[in-house]
Order: structure tokens, then sequence, then C-alpha cells
């Protein structure tokens, strides 16, 4: 047996919930999230390297992290972040995409002492 979840299935069913609760379509309100002094979306530096898709099949970035204000000199002065092109070490993108999932990890390294 072979059971495989993937996160647009997920994303798909919460759109769909709330469009029949609504009767439309609603975007997710994130304002709260986008105080530059308080949260840093360390994704933003990659989002734009074409090797770096989290989302290739589209391709585009959808999986993102966020950190709080107390890492972002640690972030800055020695912090990691990058996608993890684990399809180029298994046989390429559709060998992953079946096996795994169909987005890619993305790793965030703080080297904390």
């Amino acid at each position: 047996v072979r059971i495989r979840w993937y996160n647009s299935n997920i994303d798909f069913k919460i759109e769909k919930k709330i469009s029949s609760i609504e009767g439309r379509y609603k975007t997710t309100n994130i304002l709260p999230l986008n105080d530059k002094e308080n949260f840093l979306f360390v994704t933003e530096g990659i989002v734009n390297d074409s090797t770096q898709q989290s989302y290739p099949s589209w391709p585009s970035f959808l999986d993102h992290i966020m950190i709080s204000n107390g890492f972002f000199d640690l972030f800055e002065d020695r912090g990691t972040i990058r996608s993890v092109n684990i399809d180029e070490w298994i046989g390429g993108w559709s060998e992953y995409k079946n096996l795994i999932s169909d987005h890619r990890p993305i790793l965030l390294s703080l080297p904390i002492e």
C-alpha cells in the first residue's frame, strides 16, 4: 500500500472549506506577520533563485521560514537558508516527486553556541 499526502491537497481542502462557508474565496490576512521590526521571512533572500524553488513543478516558492527579532543578528552574521535539492541526489525531480513530496525541504541553519 502506498499512501501519499501533499501540501497542495491540504491547501485545496482549506480553500474549498472557506469558499463553502463564505460563498467566495478568501485571501489569508498575514498583516500582523508583516511587521519587519519583529519578524523576518528569511526565505526572502532565495525566492527569486530558480535553483532554490521549493515547488519547482510550478516553478514557485511556497514554503517560507520566519524568525523573530531575537534571531536577526545571528541570521545576518552566520545564518544559512537554502532549499535542500534532494531530487538531484536520487535521480531527478520526477523520482523525488513520486516517492517523497512535490515540495523541496527548506533548511535554516543558525549556529547557536
